[in-house]
């Protein structure tokens, strides 16, 4: 098996220089504005979100975290959450078309299959479908309705269930308070953008309401998207704590340029394959929600979701357009309650919880109709243990149960019934021997049941059909996070071995069971505020990817990166506004499907983007520039077939050239 070491030699040499360099320019510039410039100094972003699923309870679990507050994500200048992770150590992200529409989040070394094997959730409440391969739609999140974005990395299997074998990122949404907001967005490619936000507070009630529509071409050609939301929560404050409603949907229509293979790339990388193929989404979503305290110690919390997504659309097939529709609705359920109890040592928190989801799936396309139902239901505890006021211990058990109904007119025709269930532990140690000082060691047993399409999805001859095993891992992780007057450093070493990982294999058209697979992986972040005006973050991520055994044994996991850089400064000036700088590098990969690494890698990536926003009084303007050197970067690349060449070749999806986003925004005094 491949080492760390090859990894880490030429990307010390290459990078330490630009930190060093990003820190000495830092420094220029601190000490020539601290006499001239009068700013109010700011404290390092400390966590807050809990090891509890609770926003209410604060703990933190002893694993690998990092926050991202809300004046970060305003410095940043960023439009979309996407454009947010990007900077963050052990991220990868996939952006098909470079507007954020198309976003899947890879942590800890995942690449085609990211988006199952990574927990997105939003106010602890799940964005990912449960049951089936939809991913979580961040084009839906507007970020100026976020407070925090706090990143665990690595598998928390246990605590938040299926698919957090990566890790799991949280979303926090700013809580009500009384404003008005209207935006305006224009940019590169026809990008448009319109937002007007309202909420208020009336005795004990409270309301929030936003509307939003986004057009644009995007960059390549048939990229067309056009984007409608709509999002309204009501809220009331009981005694004992708070009741809420939400009702959102939102209408997409997306056009799909396709892969282009390298002969087609080299002659024009913003073509598209064919000029009929399109999404058209209708989504919708109803939550409903109480937090209420039972007495001192007791808290009780339950999330009630139901989402309904009616797809039409249109692929080609067979060398023709063909309509496909897909139906799906999910229903989940999730009680939990929360227990703290107080002793010298500190705080014993008590976590248990019930997680049910229901599912229905329908696909009609020119291969047959494909129709699924499926139920999940799982019990959970965990516990937090201060042993000493400097060292607390983590334990938790989860047991998860899928029952399946699956039919798939051309794979299994008369129908068939997949059922399984897990035991899944949890164990991990926090250590603090000084104040600002704090290691960890973990262990976390993860899974990830097969989706409904992922079933239905297999192009096999009927009755040669291999069902799919279910995903199960174990992840070992250490780490370290020491905080120095205004400096974090954090480091954390990790291993992953997975086993039945399930991934889509472009070459044969069906969805698999890979070997055993392990990574193995370092993540290093520095935060620092040089002065009041000047802060730098630094973020490097390593990760050797590979098969432990059978006939790709040794071999790298496709599309996923050895190593990810990011260096980011911020300047702050009371008369000038704020100015954002970031550098991005994902090293070299292998394209998804090529499992025996036979095509050449994917040269490494990089990116420049920078940012300024000013705000005056009620008003504030944001400009940022991406890929600011104009570098002809890849969105994704993968192995199919190839017509032309009666054999396999590589796909390419082109990122976006350099681009622009200018946002106006106005709050008015209601």
């Amino acid at each position: 098996m491949n080492s760390l070491r090859p990894a880490f030699a030429p990307i010390l040499s290459a990078f330490i220089p630009a930190l060093s360099l990003a820190l000495f320019l830092g420094s220029a510039i601190a000490s020539s504005n601290m006499a001239a410039e009068q700013v109010e100094p700011k404290s390092l972003p400390e966590l807050f979100v809990s090891a509890t699923r609770s926003t209410n309870i604060p703990s933190t679990l002893p694993a690998a975290h990092i926050l991202i507050d809300r004046e970060q994500i305003a410095l940043s200048g960023a439009s979309s959450v996407a454009e947010i992770l990007a900077t963050t150590a052990g991220i990868q992200l996939t952006d098909l078309f470079g507007n954020g529409s198309s976003v899947t989040v890879g942590m800890r070394g995942f690449g085609d299959n990211a988006a199952l094997n990574s927990l997105i959730m939003i106010d602890g409440r799940r964005l990912n479908n449960s049951l089936d391969i939809g991913s979580a739609r961040l084009s839906g999140i507007n970020i100026d309705d976020i407070e925090a974005i706090e990143i665990i990395s690595g598998s928390a299997g246990v605590l938040f269930g299926e698919s957090a074998v990566g890790g799991v990122i949280n979303i926090i949404t700013r809580s009500v308070s009384r404003h008005a907001r209207i935006e305006l967005n224009g940019g590169s490619y026809h990008n448009e953008q319109y937002r007007v936000s309202v909420a208020d507070q009336a005795n004990d009630w409270d309301f929030a309401i936003s509307a939003e529509k986004r057009l644009a071409d995007n960059y390549r050609n048939h990229n067309h998207s056009d984007t409608e939301t709509v999002d309204l929560e009501i809220g009331r404050t009981l005694n004992t704590g708070r009741i809420w409603l939400e009702v959102a949907g939102s209408n997409e229509l997306q056009q799909l340029p396709g892969a282009l293979f390298a002969s087609e790339y080299a002659a024009n990388r913003k073509a598209s394959r064919n000029y009929t193929d399109f999404l058209d989404g209708q989504y919708r979503t109803y939550r409903g929600g109480a937090n209420i305290a039972l007495g001192d110690q007791w808290q009780l919390e339950i999330d009630i979701t139901n989402r309904v997504d009616d797809i039409d659309g249109s692929q080609v097939a067979f060398g023709s357009p063909s309509a496909t529709r897909q139906e799906r609705e999910q229903s989940s359920v999730n009680p939990r309650l929360i227990g703290r109890y107080s002793k010298p040592e500190g705080d014993i928190i008590i976590t248990s919880g019930f997680d049910y989801d229901d599912a229905d799936y329908f696909l009609s396309s020119i291969f047959g109709i494909q129709e699924a139902e499926q139920k999940a239901q799982s019990l959970y505890a965990q516990l937090l243990f201060p042993v000493l006021d400097t060292l607390s211990f983590q334990a938790g058990a989860r047991y998860s149960r899928l029952e399946s109904e699956l039919k798939d007119s051309f794979t299994f025709p008369a129908g068939t019934s997949d059922d399984d269930d897990f035991t899944r532990n949890s164990f991990g140690l926090e250590w603090s021997p000084q104040e600002n000082v704090k290691l960890f060691l973990r262990r976390d047993e993860n899974f990830r049941f097969a989706k409904i399409e992922e079933h239905t999805n297999q192009f096999n001859f009927v009755g040669l059909y291999q069902p799919l095993n279910h995903q199960q891992g174990v992840s070992l992780e250490t780490g370290v996070r020491i905080s120095a007057d205004q400096t974090i450093v954090s480091f954390s070493y990790y291993e992953l071995k997975l086993t039945d990982e399930i991934i889509y294999d472009g070459t044969t058209f069906s969805n698999i069971n890979l070997d055993t697979t392990k990574r193995v992986g370092a993540d290093l972040g520095i935060i620092s505020q040089l002065s009041s005006a000047v802060a730098v973050n630094f973020q490097l991520s390593l990760v050797d990817a590979t098969f432990d055994s059978g006939p790709y044994s040794d071999k790298e996991i496709p599309f996923v990166a050895r190593q990810n850089i990011s260096v980011g400064v911020d300047y702050q000036s009371a008369d000038l506004g704020s100015f954002h700088a970031e550098w991005l590098e994902t090293g070299k990969r292998f394209a998804a499907s090529d499992f025996d690494n036979s095509f050449a890698r994917i040269k490494s990536q990089n990116q420049l983007n920078v940012a300024w926003r000013l705000e005056v009084k009620r008003i504030s303007v944001e400009a940022r520039i991406n890929n600011l050197t104009n570098r002809n970067n890849l969105s994704f690349a993968t192995v199919a077939y190839n017509p032309a060449l009666f054999g396999n070749d590589v796909g390419f999806y082109a990122a976006p050239e350099r681009n622009f986003l200018i946002t106006l925004s106005y709050q008015p005094d209601i």
